[in-house]
């Protein structure tokens, strides 16, 4: 499960993970940042999509995975629901 730990604004030490991920996150969305960096809000959702859907070395699991416990759904993976027509023209 999930855990809720509070920490101080001034004392990074006590947010490793977080404080881990940081540098990760900027250099992501610092290569689609315009020059003048007013622009990445534009990119963060994609930035987090990727780190969270992508397999890390460390654990060989996405980050979705370990949070969530089953696989992430793409948004153009088809639901694993589908349809079946019986007939060419049964619809």
């Amino acid at each position: 499960g999930c855990k809720h730990v509070f920490s101080t604004p001034y004392h990074p030490q006590t947010n490793g993970q977080t404080e881990r991920w940081n540098p990760t996150f900027v250099a992501q969305i610092a290569k689609f940042c315009n020059e003048e960096h007013d622009n990445w809000d534009i990119f963060l959702p994609s930035v987090v999509y990727a780190y969270n859907h992508g397999i890390h070395q460390s654990t060989g699991f996405t980050p979705y995975q370990l949070a969530f416990g089953d696989q992430p759904r793409h948004p153009f993976q088809p639901s694993t629901s589908s349809f079946k027509f019986t007939k060419p023209h049964d619809y």
